[in-house]
């Protein structure tokens, strides 16, 4: 049996399926289909995204459009919500990121570090030797 949606440590899901070379959202945003990833077209699909993996203060070829709807400082590092159509993404920052709310952010993925998931099923769609 194949591994499923595992919520530690936590994870966002945004729902997606693949178009081609694409990820394709539920809420019209796109990245770069994984090159690692087994899953077939059209599949409805859970892209999963940990806070670690993301970053708005770095571009990349992957990334995601948003707006800021919250900083919580932690000390060492800040968390930064940034709501993605009507998902919340969380983000590990350095403790210096400020904002303000509704502000528009461009959220960097590294796709390397993404997990794919089943939408029905749970079942992790990582390659074989990812």
């Amino acid at each position: 049996m194949g591994r499923r949606i595992r919520r530690e440590p936590p994870i966002s899901l945004l729902a997606c399926h693949a178009e081609g070379d694409r990820l394709v959202g539920a809420q019209g945003w796109t990245l770069p289909r994984p090159r690692w990833t087994t899953a077939q077209g059209g599949r409805a699909l859970l892209l999963g995204l940990r806070a670690e993996d993301l970053s708005v203060e770095q571009c990349g070829d992957a990334s995601l459009s948003g707006e800021l709807y919250g900083l919580e400082p932690l000390g060492d590092r800040t968390v930064v919500d940034v709501l993605v159509g009507t998902e919340i993404l969380k983000v590990k920052a350095r403790p210096t990121v400020t904002g303000r709310p509704g502000e528009r952010l461009s959220v960097a993925v590294d796709l390397d570090r993404a997990h794919l998931f089943d939408a029905d099923t749970g079942l992790s769609l990582s390659g074989a030797g990812r």
